[in-house]
């Protein structure tokens, strides 16, 4: 199931445990410097990653139902300077931490 679908589900609050989505995304979390890639799983209401397709050693485990699904917005401009001309972007947040995503192609 491609990207778009699975965030249109958690927008919609529908994200069900037999969807499941697996790819690469550009993660950068609010506060810190740098963008790094990494290989996404999406399943069972988590986004869960890896340094790539071939490792099995999860790194981080997002449960989704605990945040917000968003574009970015202009509050969001210092976060954002390599980011802001790449049209393929979102974020999750909570009260605690924000997470800004980039995929590769309107279809990762």
């Amino acid at each position: 199931q491609n990207l778009g679908k699975v965030l249109l589900s958690l927008e919609d609050k529908q994200f069900s445990s037999d969807r499941e989505f697996s790819g690469y995304l550009i993660r950068k979390v609010g506060g810190k410097a740098g963008w790094k890639r990494f290989w996404l799983t999406v399943g069972n209401k988590y986004f869960n990653f890896y340094k790539s397709h071939e490792d099995s050693q999860l790194i981080q485990s997002i449960p989704l139902p605990e945040f917000e699904l968003s574009l970015p917005d202009r509050g969001d401009a210092d976060e954002l300077d390599f980011a802001q001309r790449l049209p393929y972007m979102f974020k999750l947040f909570s009260k605690s931490v924000v997470y800004y995503f980039i995929t590769e192609n309107r279809y990762s």
